[in-house]
């Protein structure tokens, strides 16, 4: 046991309390760190941001039974204009006068990466399930 200055004592074993912001050099590292984690949550979180679209309906086609897959094509915003999509829908009662219809509708960053400069020609869609919604369902019918 060593005695401190305030009279207390103190074992061999147990190491000083520590302050984390005592040194410079450990204000820089937390600087540093905390710097680099507000990055990396500030990229991360562009995955859950969404963008609105104006999209117009070109086409749909029966997919099986269950299911139509629609093709769109983005009106706005003016950075994705010209772009083509494919939705999905099980709304069978709604695609009978749907093409040349617009809609608008969130993409978040994902589905907007899958969009293409190029109409697709062939093409299909799973049946929308719950990671991906039905377009019809998630769209507001504009024109």
């Amino acid at each position: 046991m060593h005695d401190l200055d305030d009279g207390t004592a103190r074992s061999h074993c147990t190491p000083p309390k520590l302050d984390p912001f005592s040194t410079p050099f450990q204000v820089k590292i937390l600087t540093v760190l905390t710097i680099a984690a507000s990055l990396i949550l500030s990229t991360g979180c562009d995955e859950f941001s969404s963008t609105k679209v104006k999209a117009r309906i070109v086409e749909h086609r029966p997919i099986g039974s269950t299911h139509y897959a629609l093709l769109y094509e983005v009106l706005e915003p003016k950075k994705l204009a010209g772009h083509y999509g494919i939705g999905a829908t099980v709304r069978g009662d709604l695609v009978a006068d749907i093409d040349g219809t617009e809609h608008e509708i969130y993409l978040n960053s994902s589905d907007a990466k899958t969009l293409t400069a190029n109409r697709p020609e062939g093409y299909a869609v799973s049946q929308p399930g719950s990671k991906e919604g039905d377009f019809l369902e998630m769209s507001k019918r504009v024109k």
